[in-house]
């Protein structure tokens, strides 16, 4: 919605009375961290009117209990205005907070006050806060020194007026999340809700957390970008749900989104803003990372997203425009022959897809067929051209016909990237965030549910792909000639934590059948081998059919894919 102003108070106001101190910061984060023994940092920032000594008096306690684990009571020297200080809180036997495939989500109460000389309570800062150690290594994923593959999505704000946001609102997304199979949330160009991240906490699911900087800047920002970034920190550190910080999205000089309808200048202008030097890539996005990694030493910090210069630096994640934007999706898996830098994080890749037909009769103007597809593009966020040249309309196709076609080749694309990215888990891909989730304003878009909350087709597909066991084949050519040879490469992933034996893959085609047997080991990729035959001697559609079964016969995981024969 274009007309849509988001700006305003969003969160509750209130008004707090202290003593002649007032704490203005308190981030908690972890130093060490194994099973036996965790040492953690707590920094406090305080506000003093006079110069004096405070006492810090903290609690450490886990919550839901009564008697505090850990705790410390020190005197501070504080002079007249701002103070900042760095305390360690060290805890033995902690209680680990664990994202859901891996472990419990165990949580503690921190409180903190501060107390003059004399035993009056001058302020309180209470949290709750989880102790938990995540690395980021080269896109590699370490949570508590457990290796982890990323299966994520881009989050949009969880309403438009994010002031109306509830708690079961935030609960109801994650929850949608995780039975898709996602472990990762980005909040794309945002900061939303804090029910969102106390959801996020409980339910262990983590979140990328992106400062709200998307395309190109004025210098004007950056003292007002700074001072933000470090609020940001401070309000979300303690959540042990966020894994990393990011600074700035797509920092490109561009008037539009729409790649299609740019002019050969703007075209020239966008690839030149993401290749050669910019204000905004390379002063104000590495003050922003400074900045942050300042604020919070302990979290992996990117200082942009999506540059093409993620085709060959392992710093910057990529979004990939394959099969929407530029021309076919396959031609993805070529490119990563001729950069494979460009898989090792890939955090934006979709297709717009049509809503339900319940929520697309809501906003678009006309009857169909006649639809005004310009308003659409005006109000509703459809790229039109991309839309139709993916799936161009038919005479006389009816609307549920033409919605089904947009999801269905949104779905099959979300499927072709996961299992590419699935393919190549460690070597080099550390994992992906499909681009995106939801939708927070009735509209067209790359989201997976719509604004009513109904799942598109890509939703299932997204929940399929990235099960725990899948079993993919080489993706199909577009079309094969009566008779032709058929070679397919087979995989098997499997995200499990412990090792799987005497397994048997089935691969049939027509009348054709392949059988493979052997194990699959924790946390890895198979290649099993390939499936060769010849394409059917009629023209037709034809489906090759995997499925893979222990040795009770139950079938751990199947997948299907279209094999189109044309003379």
């Amino acid at each position: 919605d274009t007309q849509f102003n988001p700006g305003g108070f969003w969160q509750p106001v209130e008004w707090v009375v202290t003593g002649q101190a007032h704490i203005t910061k308190c981030l908690l984060a972890p130093l060490e961290v194994d099973p036996r023994f965790a040492k953690l940092q707590l920094t406090i920032g305080v506000d003093v009117l006079t110069k004096s000594n405070v006492i810090v008096r903290t609690t450490f306690t886990e919550k839901g209990k009564s008697t505090a684990a850990a705790g410390f009571s020190k005197t501070w020297s504080v002079k007249s205005g701002h103070n900042e200080n760095a305390f360690e809180l060290a805890l033995e036997w902690p209680k680990l907070w664990w994202p859901r495939e891996l472990g419990p989500q165990h949580l503690y109460e921190l409180r903190v006050e501060l107390v003059s000389e004399d035993g009056t309570i001058w302020d309180t800062y209470e949290t709750v806060t989880g102790i938990r150690d995540i690395t980021v290594k080269k896109w590699g994923f370490r949570v508590n020194g457990e290796r982890l593959f990323i299966r994520g999505t881009n989050y949009a704000p969880t309403k438009m007026a994010l002031s109306e946001v509830t708690r079961e609102d935030c609960a109801r997304d994650i929850e949608l999340a995780q039975s898709a199979n996602l472990n990762l949330l980005r909040t794309y160009g945002h900061v939303t809700a804090r029910e969102f991240y106390r959801a996020a906490d409980e339910a262990g699911l983590l979140v990328w957390q992106d400062f709200p900087l998307n395309w190109s800047y004025s210098r004007k920002v950056k003292k007002a970008a700074l001072r933000q970034a470090r609020g940001m920190v401070s309000v979300l550190g303690n959540h042990p749900c966020v894994a990393l910080w990011c600074c700035h999205t797509a920092p490109f000089a561009v008037e539009t989104s729409d790649f299609a309808k740019m002019a050969t200048t703007q075209k020239a202008k966008l690839v030149g803003s993401t290749l050669l030097p910019t204000w905004n890539k390379n002063v104000l996005d590495p003050a922003l990372a400074r900045t942050i990694r300042h604020a919070d030493p302990s979290r992996h910090c990117n200082e942009h997203s999506g540059t093409l210069s993620s085709y060959t630096s392992s710093k910057v994640d990529s979004h990939l425009p394959f099969g929407w934007y530029w021309q076919r999706m396959q031609l993805a898996e070529r490119a990563a022959m001729v950069a494979p830098k460009m898989l090792q994080f890939v955090s934006a890749f979709g297709a717009q897809a049509l809503p339900s037909p319940k929520a697309f009769v809501e906003f678009a103007k006309g009857e169909w067929p006649d639809i005004d597809w310009e308003h659409l593009e005006q109000n509703a966020g459809l790229q039109t051209e991309a839309l139709h040249r993916h799936t161009p309309l038919i005479e006389n196709e009816t609307l549920d016909s033409y919605i089904d076609r947009t999801q269905q080749y949104q779905a099959e694309l979300l499927r072709y990237y996961i299992e590419l990215a699935r393919k190549h888990k460690y070597r080099p891909t550390g994992g992906f965030c499909q681009f995106h989730f939801q939708d927070c304003y009735p509209g067209v878009s790359w989201s997976v549910v719509d604004h009513l909350g109904t799942p598109k087709v890509g939703y299932f597909k997204l929940a399929q792909a990235c099960a725990e066991i899948i079993v993919t084949a080489q993706y199909p050519k577009e079309a094969y000639k009566p008779g032709e040879k058929i070679r397919l490469g087979l995989h098997i992933v499997s995200d499990k934590r412990s090792a799987l034996e005497n397994l048997f893959l089935v691969a049939s085609l027509g009348e054709h059948t392949q059988r493979w047997q052997g194990n699959v080991g924790a946390d890895s990729v198979v290649g099993v081998g390939d499936f060769q035959t010849q394409a059917p001697s009629m023209e037709g559609d034809y489906e090759l059919s995997l499925s893979l079964q222990d040795q009770t016969t139950q079938v751990l995981a199947s997948n299907q894919y279209l094999i189109r024969v044309r003379d």
